[in-house]
């Protein structure tokens, strides 16, 4: 009898052991839950915060920077959700969001063994580089890259992420209205996908005199550096068409973008490749040479983390 009941007790003990395991396996678990989506909620609420914002103002500039932290929130959220630790170490060189922390960012996913990485790292790490192109306004560099991450893996979610870069783009162009703030958006995102090369040279030149008109005012630097951007992808494209013909000219606006225009100091280390090669740029070695030393003398080029080792 006394045995029948430690049996008894051992297997209620033993059920009432396995229960309070359970309850709080089961308290660990929606810890770990709770803990892992709170920061995903509370960036989803900034982002619909945010959006609703953005509808109510009606200065432009207002209207971008909401725009930029939006770009960032989402950028978080896709660090944050990523398994994918490329994701994750290209999100850490954004720590200020500075122009060239963002090119270093997009420098080192570009130089990722992407034929050797999977599918889905792939498609991840084209999606993550395409927000990071739409925050330095690179809108065909991130239209191309969700067309990468589509070839890709072509999902729903992507071309839901594709389809939601289009209608920002489209908001964008929207918001011209004033004539002497107009940047022109369009045309800037067609000018050289759309113009025969023959007549780029005629195209480039235009934008860049726009583009130096514009950098004299501190008021409209910022549509003249929009204007800039564009002067670069287009001598970069002639270049690549004829190199012996264009390579001076694309040396030279690639220096004035760093001098000018504070762009990235990637920009340097490609002056500097081009002009290794003694073939390239003979008329103007000595000149640019001595004006890429100067500019890698700079205070402002020395801090830039991309400058250390670039060199």
């Amino acid at each position: 009898m006394v045995e029948k009941n430690l049996k008894n007790n051992t297997g209620f003990f033993g059920k009432t052991k396995s229960k309070i395991a359970g309850f709080f396996k089961r308290k660990n678990s929606n810890s770990e839950v709770n803990i892992e989506s709170k920061p995903i909620i509370v960036i989803e609420k900034e982002i619909k915060k945010h959006q609703e914002n953005i509808a109510l103002k009606k200065d432009i500039k207002t209207k971008y920077e909401i725009r930029k932290q939006i770009l960032k929130l989402l950028l978080k959220k896709k660090a944050i959700l990523s398994e994918n630790s490329y994701i994750k170490k290209a999100y850490g060189f954004l720590n200020n969001y500075s122009e060239d922390n963002i090119y270093e960012a997009i420098n080192y996913i570009k130089n990722l063994p992407l034929d050797r990485l999977s599918s889905k790292y792939n498609n991840e790490l084209y999606r993550f580089q395409a927000l990071l192109y739409e925050l330095v306004e690179e809108f065909s560099e991130s239209s191309k890259s969700y067309k990468d991450a589509l070839k890709a893996i072509n999902d729903e979610e992507t071309l839901q992420e594709f389809k939601s870069f289009m209608e920002r783009y489209q908001e964008l162009l929207k918001w011209q209205k004033d004539i002497d703030e107009k940047i022109i958006l369009d045309q800037l995102y067609n000018v050289h996908n759309t113009t025969p090369i023959e007549k780029l040279p005629k195209s480039v030149a235009m934008l860049e005199n726009l583009a130096l008109y514009y950098a004299r005012s501190p008021k409209s630097r910022p549509i003249g550096k929009r204007y800039f951007k564009e002067v670069l992808k287009i001598y970069k494209k002639l270049y690549e068409y004829d190199p012996k013909k264009y390579s001076c000219d694309y040396v030279r606006v690639l220096l004035e973008g760093v001098e000018r225009f504070m762009l990235t100091t990637l920009l340097l280390k490609e002056a500097q490749k081009i002009l290794a090669d003694p073939q390239s740029c003979i008329e103007q070695r000595v000149y640019l040479s001595q004006k890429l030393k100067d500019l890698r003398d700079k205070s402002f080029v020395k801090k830039s983390k991309i400058f250390k080792g670039s060199f």
